[in-house]
């Protein structure tokens, strides 16, 4: 008998079951406490669960654990969802709690019996795991200063709203070749980490009254450098129709032979692009302008930290450095403090696992800096701590 590949084998279980699927067994695991089925255990990747590695636990610990990635929808946090995800940390993930590369949250040592309580606390706060990981696509990376930054190029928060409510949980895309990463800035700074995504949309402005957006799909040549491919230029309204036709492109003729293949950029680059703007424009109902891949800003200027005005009036947002995104059960409880003393209500969480408090009153703003480095949050790092990362989820 042959030997399944891996990419065989995770193509055998998708079609056997939809990852999607997998939601009323995992109930059925937990309240019943059997073993979890080898299958399923991939498939829980659709709700944001990978098996942990094993090297993170102790020898003689047989405990099948999982990391559990929150979707943040735009990265976007309030008080009350930070206060539910600190008591996930606290109660169910030995205290550990991450920012990832997509502004998602994510925890370790999960164990299935505890899942129903973790959805169910989740869901009371308008939050959820569905599409956090898997082969489909994921959370949409965005500016986390977008709409109250004065040196923006354009404020995408509609877009990326639209674009995720699309694709969030979208049973057509629920099994694609690998997954599929969108980013959309109207950042001065580029700061969406282009060089991750599979596409990327990114604003440019063209004259004074007109701002249109480079579509930049990510390849990799034979020695594994990523490189960045130009196919031109849409509008803002155009941004969700060429994203519904990529996703589609990459469901029906992606590779689905090989997984180390499977991603857009290599379709891209078996087809040329010629070929690839032909089957797109069959999809779409307007042509794509033709246009040069805009310079981007180098890493060091992309974190958004330390105080800046925002232009919301009497308000100023600071961005903070959470080293390699281990913020924690001790960070979230500080940061948390802080907010709540200094009457700010909402953060972002950032594409280079950092946290921006977006709504600090200016008269408040240096009292609550001070504060942040005596509970060991950084607002101005060094160039060489600030490019380093982890987590991709």
């Amino acid at each position: 008998m042959l030997t399944e590949t891996k990419t065989q084998r995770v193509e055998r279980i998708k079609q056997t079951k939809d990852g999607l699927e997998v939601i009323n067994d995992i109930y059925v695991y937990a309240v019943m406490g059997l073993e979890v089925d080898p299958d399923d255990i991939d498939r829980f990747k659709w709700y944001g669960l990978s098996p942990q590695d094993k090297k993170l636990q102790d020898k003689n610990d047989q405990t099948l654990y999982f990391t559990l990635c929150v979707k943040v929808q735009a990265g976007q946090l309030d008080i009350k969802q930070l206060e539910i995800l600190e008591s996930i940390s606290k109660d169910f993930a030995r205290d550990t709690a991450q920012v990832t590369f997509r502004q998602n949250m994510q925890f370790s040592f999960i164990q299935v019996r505890n899942l129903p309580e973790i959805f169910r606390r989740l869901d009371s706060v308008g939050l959820s795991t569905k599409f956090a990981a898997g082969d489909v696509p994921r959370n949409i990376v965005s500016c986390p200063v977008n709409g109250i930054d004065y040196d923006q190029i354009s404020d995408v928060r509609p877009i990326v709203e639209k674009v995720n409510k699309y694709l969030d949980g979208n049973k057509k895309f629920s099994n694609l070749p690998r997954q599929f990463k969108v980013a959309i800035s109207g950042c001065h700074t580029h700061c969406i980490n282009h060089e991750i995504q599979d596409i990327s949309f990114t604003a440019v402005k063209i004259s004074q009254t007109k701002t249109l957006f480079d579509i930049n799909v990510t390849a990799q040549n034979n020695s594994k450098e990523k490189t960045l491919i130009n196919i031109g230029q849409v509008t803002a309204s155009q941004i969700l129709s060429v994203v519904k036709a990529i996703s589609i492109i990459f469901r029906d003729h992606g590779d689905r032979s090989n997984r180390d293949n499977a991603r857009v950029g290599y379709l891209l680059e078996k087809w040329g692009k010629e070929k690839f703007l032909k089957t797109l424009h069959k999809e779409i109902n307007f042509t794509i302008r033709t246009s040069q891949t805009n310079e981007l800003v180098e890493f060091s200027r992309k974190g958004h930290l330390g105080i800046h005005e925002s232009t919301v009036r009497s308000q100023s947002y600071v961005g903070v450095k959470i080293s390699q995104g281990n913020l924690g059960l001790i960070g979230m409880q500080n940061l948390l403090l802080l907010l709540k003393k200094y009457s700010a209500n909402t953060i972002k969480l950032t594409s280079n696992q950092n946290i921006v408090i977006l709504d600090v009153p200016s008269n408040q703003v240096t009292n609550l800096y001070n504060n942040l480095a005596k509970i060991k949050l950084d607002t101005v790092p060094s160039t060489v701590k600030d490019k380093t990362t982890s987590c991709t989820q």
